[in-house]
């Protein structure tokens, strides 16, 4: 009854396997009627696998038809369920997310499926919860923005099929809009794919968020990760980089490997969160790859382009809120124009010639609007 005549009743959550019939009916004809729902969520007991085909044909069906439903999430649904609907998909006019947590059945989502999904018209981000490896780029489509698979705590391996697909269309930025790819539950698990992604990660132009797992052999883990570091020097657009299985690899990686991300982020000025490797937070090369971190976020992009930037620039870097507390920002941003000093005496000189007497405890004239 809220459902049909409530258009206050904003979201529901339903199990759709613990209905008897007679419930079924007037369910499926309250979400038909519905116009106020903005957010559903539907899910499959798994004790309880007693809907038949017809059945999901007629709940597609019923979310096709609300008017209002931006957010859907479905839960222990299986690829066969998906593939029952999958014809309806299209109609699902009014949702942008779309959440799906795949059934543990072994089987991974089809091409076929997955491309139903990105054809629903006015979706812009999609979160997949899968225990297969799957052809992700399946789900790309010109209007989508974020793409997210995550899974159980155990990894499975990137397909080197699935993986090449993925990387071409990244490469190529036909799929402008799609800014932020979370890869938690495939690993990239062999040292030849790695290339690969470094030339992604060269060419790609629209990626501002990427976060993935990294679990190459122990063997090449120092000349795999030299080799997306010299890709992240080059890159002008990601601003989240962040590996899952930091923790697993950060014993093994070596001192010049340690420099050389540093030295990348002095070069890239957009990062914002880096993590490849875990390190010590108190050594000397994770407290200088807070520092540079911390000035991206300031706007340190700004000095370090085509000119030098503006003293107004540099001002409102040293005034942002993570750089003013920190005394390694500040005297980095000192060391990388002393002229800031320059022009505070400049201004004092001034001061003098036009016959004012200042006092180092003096808190009025000249030197306090130049601290305001």
């Amino acid at each position: 009854h809220n459902l049909c005549f409530d258009e206050s009743f904003s979201s529901a959550d339903i199990d759709i396997d613990l209905h008897d019939d007679d419930v079924w009916a007037r369910l499926i004809q309250s979400l038909t009627r519905s116009k106020g729902l903005e957010t559903l969520k539907i899910s499959r007991s798994s004790e309880y696998q007693v809907r038949s085909d017809e059945d999901l044909e007629d709940l597609f069906r019923a979310i096709s038809n609300m008017p209002q439903l931006g957010g859907l999430e479905l839960s222990e649904f299986s690829v066969s369920d998906l593939a029952t609907g999958q014809g309806t998909f299209a109609s699902f006019l009014a949702v942008t997310d779309l959440q799906i947590d795949l059934s543990d059945d072994s089987t991974p989502l089809s091409a076929d499926v997955a491309q139903s999904i990105a054809s629903i018209p006015h979706l812009r981000k999609i979160s997949i919860t899968t225990p297969c490896s799957f052809a992700v780029s399946n789900l790309f489509s010109p209007k989508i923005e974020s793409i997210s698979v995550g899974g159980s705590s155990l990894l499975v391996t990137f397909e080197d099929d699935h993986f090449r697909l993925l990387l071409d269309d990244l490469v190529t930025n036909r799929f402008k809009r799609l800014s932020c790819l979370d890869l938690h539950c495939i690993a990239i698990a062999n040292h030849h794919q790695v290339p690969l992604l470094a030339n992604m990660l060269k060419e790609n132009a629209t990626l501002v968020d990427l976060r993935l797992s990294l679990c190459i052999p122990n063997e090449n883990v120092n000349e795999c990760y030299t080799e997306i570091l010299d890709a992240m020097s080059s890159n002008t657009v990601l601003r989240i980089f962040h590996n899952y299985t930091t923790a697993v690899f950060g014993r093994l990686v070596s001192l010049a490997t340690k420099k050389l991300q540093n030295h990348m982020l002095h070069c890239n000025t957009t990062l914002r969160e880096f993590r490849l490797f875990d390190d010590c937070h108190t050594s000397d090369t994770a407290q200088e790859k807070k520092l540079y971190l911390l000035l991206n976020a300031a706007g340190r992009k700004r000095l370090q382009g085509a000119g030098p930037g503006s003293i107004n620039d540099w001002i409102d870097v040293l005034c942002h809120e993570g750089v003013r507390g920190d005394l390694p920002c500040l005297f980095h941003l000192l060391r990388m124009n002393p002229s800031l000093c320059l022009s505070y005496q400049h201004k004092r000189n001034i001061g003098n010639e036009n016959g004012h007497k200042w006092d180092r405890n003096e808190e009025t004239g000249p030197r306090k609007k130049l601290c305001r």
